[in-house]
């Protein structure tokens, strides 16, 4: 009788070797994580600034116009610290033409006569917002924009134009 009561209390082989499945898996993913981490990474969107929240970057691979492109930002205190991941439209490389005009609604801005938005002069809670660079697009200099209205982009002197050496590489839509 105890001998059958203290058999019940053991675990059963079937737990056991659940756990070493999970332990198996759980290596696994570290491996594989640590092996893959040199060349992607996950970046997050919480915003509404593109269509999609979840991002692969594949690092070191660089958009062509018109791709998603991760950069590290420089900074805009309080609301972006310095190195906060961003996904834009890659919209302008080196050489191409910014302009910006007034409209009767706001400051639109084109790269070589394509249309990349309009600029609002404040945020929504009444910060007062810089235009961005307009001209000729320098070396080691690129034209980023997102897809909503809000987007804080290249059209405002806070983002400006992206250094090359900002880019973190290539982003894929992941949902």
């Amino acid at each position: 009788m105890i001998l059958r009561w203290i058999q019940k209390k053991r675990p059963s082989d079937r737990v056991i070797r659940n756990m070493q499945y999970t332990l198996w898996a759980m290596a696994f993913i570290a491996v594989v994580s640590t092996c893959v981490a040199p060349f992607y990474t996950i970046a997050i969107n919480l915003d509404h600034s593109l269509p999609g929240h979840v991002f692969l970057i594949h690092k070191g691979e660089y958009p062509q116009k018109g791709e998603l492109v991760a950069f590290e930002f420089q900074g805009y205190e309080p609301w972006f610290p310095k190195g906060t991941i961003f996904v834009k439209k890659l919209s302008g490389t080196a050489g191409d033409i910014v302009t910006a005009t007034n409209t009767q609604e706001c400051l639109s801005y084109k790269v070589n006569d394509t249309i990349i938005g309009c600029a609002r002069t404040k945020t929504n809670s009444g910060h007062i917002l810089k235009p961005g660079p307009t001209g000729r697009v320098p070396e080691g200099r690129i034209v980023v924009r997102g897809t909503s209205y809000d987007s804080f982009d290249s059209r405002y002197d806070g983002v400006g134009w992206i250094q090359v050496k900002q880019v973190i590489g290539h982003a894929h839509l992941i949902f």
